[in-house]
């Protein structure tokens, strides 16, 4: 999410302040009552009568400051925003977008170009745009386009409000990631124009935000943050007094209570949120959620329409099962607009990842979702596998991907399907080549080979339909582990060589290093093999840049860190192309 004109958080200087009591006594002018909270930090609320507001309180529209300089948000790729998965979405709905490989993608509200650059480098035959109105994210995204040697991708500040849709051309693809819900209503109307005039024919526009009904209660807990903590005259502050009083709120309430299980769920989402994300998520001075029914209103207005979620799973309830869909679809008239409404009062959803489309190309789409249409495309898939026994002996094994989804089978083919997939791990496979992989592990058992076209289908459809299965329009075919000279993309090698653990992959992931990672990831540059490898990471050690350690122990002997590198680096690289970080 970056920042665009009107977004800016207004900066309340109140005489208040928040520290310790010893400090807070010195700080505030005005008599004040304080409440220990957790972690050591006190609250001060300043006194004045029974509102205990202060009648000298500024007013918010008084002193502005762009939160997005004072405290940039933290730049990161979204795997949802990725044009390949807008490529697959489109298609299979009957459309005929750009090839994310030789595509033209603006993004709205770019920040330093975390989400861009990744794919620029990726697709180096694409051209990309970004927009940001804060200036220190800009400059920070032109700096790293520059040290990349990247020409497919300018970083460019604007006002959104004021950007001329004629003078960059049409795009096939547009991303608004974490921006529209933060803006006045003026930049969304932009936002939404630039959409409405800046696709291409057949181009997607992804768009997301906070939606009722699910926003409907964390507005309160919104609330109650900005009320204690709006008037800080630092960002930091208002981060650090909003987890307080959330603390404080919840040591307070019953938790057993309605709202008290509310606030505990919501304080333990906080306490692992970022200070970024909780300033421009919660503190910021916009943050207008709205129906998914009004936003569609709003877009028709431009010329656009719906055309599905960037999760499809999230179109599929099939939790829900057939009788409440048919009534549903029977309540609904059929209606993909009302039964999507339907569904987020069902579901009380809180956030949206919305793809428009041109009004006219809405009205052919064909939303058949069916074998037939989805062995089409290239999947792959990565899981954490319980159990172990042979395939045809018929034992339970259940798959566990990232999100926490999983499948349990005792079917031996359902079985081979998901270790082929797992196996194959980054790279994709066609519908024939994933079939055949999975054939192949039970050629031994052609008893358990029977009925495996209706078995393949179940799972191609159930994995794709609750998101286990990653399913993308072009295939995907990444640098191997074993290969003579590896070599990490140099996104991955320029964060390594900065001792940064946080990277992004080329499935458009967040991956975070260990430090051994870093240390291999900083050599694997395309110009060694492993035995040089080796060597340096050798005398890394030896020098004392980088430490082997056993039972926490630090090992310091040379022929020791030599056998014990020779034994665990093949599995090392072997681990860096599982995660997708090789080319």
């Amino acid at each position: 999410m970056g920042a665009v004109k009107g977004a800016s958080r207004p900066v309340n200087h109140h005489t208040g302040c928040w520290a310790k009591i010893s400090v807070l006594r010195q700080a505030c002018s005005q008599p004040t009552y304080g409440y220990r909270l957790c972690n050591g930090i006190e609250c001060c609320f300043p006194f004045n009568g029974a509102s205990g507001m202060s009648a000298s309180t500024p007013l918010a529209s008084q002193v502005t400051a762009n939160p997005y300089d004072e405290v940039p948000y933290h730049s990161r790729c979204f795997i949802q925003t990725h044009p390949q998965r807008l490529a697959f979405i489109g298609r299979l709905f009957g459309m005929d977008p750009a090839k994310a490989s030789n595509s033209r993608v603006l993004e709205l509200g770019c920040a330093s170009g975390g989400n861009l650059i990744p794919l620029a480098l990726r697709y180096p035959q694409s051209q990309f745009l970004g927009l940001d109105y804060a200036e220190v994210q800009v400059i920070e995204g032109k700096k790293q386009v520059e040290a990349l040697g990247l020409k497919n991708l300018e970083i460019r500040q604007a006002d959104l409000g004021e950007y001329d849709v004629t003078k960059d051309g049409k795009f096939d693809y547009i991303i608004c990631h974490g921006v529209y819900s933060w803006v006045p209503p003026h930049v969304q109307h932009a936002i939404l124009k630039i959409c409405g005039q800046a696709l291409a024919p057949q181009g997607i526009a992804y768009i997301s935000y906070n939606c009722y009904p699910g926003w409907k209660m964390r507005e309160i807990i919104r609330d109650a943050m900005n009320y204690h903590a709006g008037s800080r005259p630092t960002a930091l502050e208002r981060v650090q007094q909003s987890r307080a009083i959330i603390n404080f709120i919840t040591e307070i309430s019953e938790a057993d209570s309605a709202f008290g299980k509310i606030l505990h769920a919501e304080a333990d989402l906080l306490k692992q949120a970022s200070d970024d994300y909780l300033l421009h998520e919660h503190l910021e001075v916009h943050n207008s959620p709205c129906y998914f029914k009004d936003f569609i209103n709003l877009s028709l207005e431009q010329g656009l329409n719906y055309l599905g979620e960037a999760q499809i799973e999230e179109m599929i309830p099939h939790h829900l099962g057939p009788k409440v869909m048919d009534a549903l679809n029977r309540v609904s008239g059929g209606n993909i607009l009302a039964i999507e409404q339907y569904l987020d009062f069902f579901r009380n959803r809180r956030f949206r990842r919305t793809l428009l489309v041109h009004k006219d190309i809405a009205g052919k789409l064909a939303r058949n979702i069916s074998p037939e249409n989805v062995s089409k495309f290239h999947f792959a898939g990565a899981y954490k596998i319980e159990g172990d026994a042979p395939l045809h002996e018929g034992k339970e094994q259940k798959f566990t991907d990232g999100e926490n989804r999983n499948l349990t089978s005792t079917q031996p083919f359902v079985k081979a399907m998901m270790l082929a997939l797992n196996d194959h791990w980054p790279h994709t496979y066609t519908a024939a080549e994933w079939k055949a992989a999975a054939e192949a592990r039970l050629k031994n058992h052609p008893e358990c080979l029977v009925n495996t076209d209706a078995l393949f289908n179940e799972v191609l459809i159930r994995g794709f339909a609750n998101g286990m299965v990653h399913v993308v329009d072009e295939a995907v075919d990444l640098g191997k582990g074993d290969a003579v000279l590896p070599m990490v993309t140099p996104l991955v090698l320029e964060r390594a060589k900065a001792n940064n653990r946080e990277v992004s992959n080329q499935w458009h992931q967040t991956v975070n290093l260990n430090d051994l990672q870093i240390a291999i990831c900083q050599l694997v540059d395309g110009t060694r093999d492993i035995k040089a490898i080796k060597a340096e990471l050798v005398k890394k050690c030896v020098d004392g840049q980088f430490r082997l350690a056993k039972d926490n122990v630090p090992i310091t002997d040379k022929n020791t860190i030599e056998l014990l590198l020779e034994q665990i680096l093949p599995q090392a690289l072997k681990e860096l192309e599982r995660l997708a970080l090789l080319i």
